[in-house]
């Protein structure tokens, strides 16, 4: 006989900010009120994951989102939602139940889904990600300070991880910066030439001390983001990525020999 245990778990619901911020849809665009998952958790269940049960597909990575924040698992609410047949998802809304989805109702992939699949597949190859400490969250990180920064760390090997966006979520403007990071290696200030290129909402996640598959050896610093890192037995094959125009720079540690390959990917 198979005995169930019930499990008591402190999760938080949100609902989408468009629902609650659109007031004009010809309008100013409202900006992003965050709230602090990371202090809520702390202060409410301190000793369990943190885990975000119902977070709209519109807004599972928000400013200061549950990647900065140390959640541990997210069930973004719909990647997919479909036809909302006889009210049965939910009596309060029309037909369509894809709340702002990376896949429309009709089936059709929309613009979030390259962000949805760019983030997974960081996840994927993130492994010192599932376990991190928030070390420091602050505009003083960047040489910009219209630009704030989370700095998270794996405690047992050291990987970081650097989550930026502005500060202020509104305007659309690109900002060029530096940043300060800490690497074994020692404390600098990254890119060494030239900058890192942040558009007015977007958010990139930067690592220091990242482990690059089984190999041993690490990424010191990097300025480009991880898409993703494949293992071929004694071959690591890592792949950056940025948006077109921009420019990157890394460092890499242990590789006594490599090729960099560069190319545009095509829809």
């Amino acid at each position: 006989m198979n005995h169930h245990e019930e499990v008591s778990k402190t999760t938080v619901d949100t609902l989408d900010p468009i629902i609650e911020t659109c007031l004009n849809v010809n309008g100013a665009v409202e900006p992003y009120t965050v709230f602090d998952y990371y202090d809520h958790f702390q202060s409410v269940a301190q000793t369990q994951p943190s885990f975000l049960m119902e977070f709209q597909g519109g807004s599972y990575n928000p400013y200061d989102g549950p990647a900065a924040q140390k959640v541990i698992a997210v069930n973004i609410y719909m990647v997919y939602g479909g036809t909302n047949w006889g009210n049965i998802g939910f009596p309060e809304v029309g037909t369509g139940y894809d709340c702002s989805s990376p896949i429309h109702e009709n089936r059709l992939i929309c613009d979030k889904y390259n962000e949805v699949k760019l983030f997974g597949l960081f996840v994927r190859v993130a492994h010192e990600f599932t376990k991190v400490d928030r070390i420091g969250k602050s505009s003083k990180y960047a040489t910009d300070e219209d630009i704030f920064t989370t700095e998270l760390r794996n405690p047992d090997t050291g990987a970081e991880y650097y989550v930026t966006r502005h500060e202020y979520s509104p305007p659309t403007n690109v900002t060029k910066l530096r940043l300060k990071v800490s690497t074994k290696a020692g404390n600098l200030t990254m890119p060494t030439s030239g900058s890192i290129t942040l558009n007015g909402r977007q958010s990139k996640t930067l690592v220091t001390d990242f482990n690059i598959g089984s190999s041993g050896n690490k990424i010191t610093y990097a300025t480009l983001e991880v898409l993703t890192v494949v293992d071929l037995g004694d071959r690591q094959v890592v792949v950056f990525w940025a948006l077109d125009g921009e420019q990157g720079e890394f460092l890499l540690k242990g590789a006594k020999s490599g090729k960099a390959l560069s190319g545009k990917a095509e829809d």
